[in-house]
C-alpha cells in the first residue's frame, strides 16, 4: 500500500516511472501502459486499456491461463507426515500442525510473521521445541538438518543465490549438493552417474544447455528449478518450500506447479509458504 500510494504521488508530480514485475496484478493495478518480452522479444507494447491479465499471458506464454493451471484433485490421505503440539520457534508460538501425506499445505500472511520460523524449526536449522511431535513415523522433531534429511526433509529456501544455490559452481554440482552430504566417508564419487542422474534431472524440467556451465548463467526460473530438483533423487517425503515461485515468470511457475503437484499425487507432502496471496 505504502508503494502504491508513493507511485501514484510521484506520477502526479510528472514523473516517468518503468515497473518491471512477474506479478501481473501489480502491473494490472500501477500501470498504464505495458510492454510484453518473450524470450527477449518484445511481443506486446500497448496501453492496458481494454486489456486484462488473461490477456497478458497469452502474450507472455503463448497460451490460456486455463492451460498453464488446470484444475488439480487433491489426493490428501488421512495418513500425517507431521504432526506437531504446542509447536514454538523463533517468532512462532503454541502451534498445533497436522501434514497430510498427498497434501499440499499452504502458509499465507504478511512478510516476518514467522512462517520462516516455522519451516526452518520443522527442518531441525533454528531451535524449536514442542510438546509433542512425529516426523514420518519417528518422535519428536529433528533437531538438526542432517536429521532431517535422513528422514526425508527437504528445504528450499527462498533466497536461492545465497542460500539455495552456488552460483559459480556448475549446474551438475549444484544438483548433486545433497548426493555428496550423502556419502559414506572415503567413498568414490561416480562422476558418470552423476551426469547421468543430472541430464535426466535437466531434461524432466526442461534446462537446456551444458551442465558444466555455472548455475549464475541460468535464468532466475532455471536456477529456481535447479534448486528443486537437486533433491529429487533422493525421494524425499516432505518438501518444505519457502515462496518457491517469487521472481520467476508464469511459464516457470506453471512448471513448479506441476511438479508439486505430481509430487503430492506420488503421496509425499508439500508445506508452501507463498507471499502470493492468490497462490
Amino acid at each position: 500500500k505504502i508503494l502504491t500510494d508513493l507511485l501514484a504521488r510521484l506520477r502526479r508530480e510528472g514523473i516517468a516511472i518503468l515497473y518491471i514485475s512477474h506479478r501481473l496484478n501489480e502491473v494490472m493495478t500501477l500501470c498504464q501502459h505495458v510492454t510484453v518480452l518473450k524470450d527477449g522479444t518484445c511481443t506486446a507494447d500497448r496501453s492496458l486499456d481494454g486489456t486484462d491479465a488473461a490477456g497478458l499471458v497469452r502474450l507472455m506464454v503463448g497460451r490460456d491461463p486455463g492451460d498453464l493451471f488446470p484444475k488439480w484433485q487433491a489426493s490428501a490421505s488421512p495418513a500425517t507426515a507431521i504432526s506437531v503440539r504446542n509447536f514454538a520457534a523463533g517468532l512462532m508460538r503454541d502451534v498445533d500442525l497436522d501434514i497430510r501425506t498427498g497434501e499440499v499445505l499452504g502458509i499465507g500472511g504478511l512478510v516476518g510473521q514467522g512462517q520462516e520460523d516455522l519451516l526452518l524449526g520443522l527442518y531441525g536449522a533454528i531451535p524449536a521445541r514442542t510438546k509433542s511431535a512425529t516426523v514420518n513415523g519417528a518422535p519428536g522433531l529433528p533437531g538438526g538438518v542432517p536429521k532431517a534429511n535422513a528422514l526425508g526433509l527437504a528445504y528450499v529456501p527462498a533466497d536461492r543465490k545465497r542460500e539455495g544455490l552456488h552460483l559459480i559452481h556448475p549446474i551438475i554440482t549444484n544438483m548433486m549438493l545433497p548426493a555428496f552430504a550423502r556419502l559414506p566417508a572415503l567413498k568414490l564419487r561416480s562422476r558418470q552417474a552423476e551426469r547421468k542422474t543430472a541430464k535426466g534431472l535437466a531434461a524432466q524440467l526442461a534446462i537446456k544447455g551444458d551442465l558444466e556451465r555455472p548455475a549464475q548463467a541460468l535464468s532466475g526460473g532455471n536456477q529456481q528449478k535447479v534448486a528443486l530438483a537437486k533433491w529429487m533423487p533422493h525421494d524425499p517425503l516432505v518438501l518444505l518450500l519457502n515462496d518457491p515461485t517469487r521472481g520467476v515468470d508464469v511459464e516457470t511457475k506453471r512448471e513448479i506447479y506441476l511438479m508439486l503437484r505430481a509430487f503430492a499425487a506420488a503421496g509425499k507432502a508439500v508445506v508452501l509458504l507463498s507471499s502470493d496471496t492468490p497462490e
